[in-house]
């Protein structure tokens, strides 16, 4: 997450420069009028966020079926934040939107997070009843068997199917997985990052894929 100043100090530069080249000195002028502070910086996300949290309200009024990721982690100022994620499907695709992020001030124990995910879902004019799924990672206040947040779900959702989020399922794997493959992981992620760092191999690997008839994402 880059600071607002980044606003100023990067993007304001840059547009100038680009709009000084192609419509020259007086749009330049007009471009540097637009104004950056902190606070209208942080007011435009909070209205960008909220218009994002009223377009996924409107699309899910219908009791559309979604599926939910949370994630609970502690930021680099020692607070405790609780970032919810949703999933739906629109139009024939798979849609993923950021729905909340809320600090928790005191506890964060299973039923902390249940209440805070109940009353941002209430927030939103969502119900629990077309939630098909949960995925959290591996602590105790999300999947403890008796006051996890998972478990307290479950008591008044028994149907809500839970699972551990996809990277955190493969990082625990490898945790467990023989030396002889470790090895072997560890070989092929130092030449997929050697690959990647180098603009021109990314491109002749991706060729080669294509070559190949390999479906590979770069």
């Amino acid at each position: 997450m880059q600071p607002h100043t980044i606003a100023e100090n990067l993007i304001l530069p840059a547009c100038k420069e680009i709009v000084k080249s192609m419509l020259g000195e007086s749009a330049e002028k007009e471009v540097s009028r637009v104004p950056l502070s902190n606070n209208i910086i942080s007011r435009l996300i909070d209205d960008m966020s909220s218009d994002i949290q009223k377009h996924v309200s409107e699309i899910l009024c219908d009791d559309r079926k979604f599926s939910l990721q949370i994630d609970e982690s502690t930021d680099i100022s020692q607070k405790c934040q609780l970032l919810s994620y949703i999933r739906f499907i629109e139009n024939n695709e798979a849609i993923e939107q950021f729905l909340s992020g809320t600090e928790l001030f005191t506890t964060s124990t299973g039923q902390d997070i249940y209440n805070c995910v109940s009353d941002n879902l209430q927030k939103n004019e969502l119900l629990w009843t077309n939630c098909i799924s949960v995925y959290t990672d591996g602590t105790p206040a999300m999947t403890d068997k008796f006051k996890g947040f998972v478990s307290k779900l479950k008591q008044d959702f028994p149907n809500i199917i839970s699972t551990h989020c996809f990277i955190h399922r493969e990082a625990l794997m490898i945790k467990s997985i023989p030396d002889e493959l470790k090895n072997v992981l560890d070989l092929v992620i130092k030449m997929i990052n050697y690959i990647k760092s180098r603009d021109l191999k990314t491109r002749i690997l991706k060729k080669m894929c294509e070559e190949a008839g390999l479906v590979m994402k770069f």
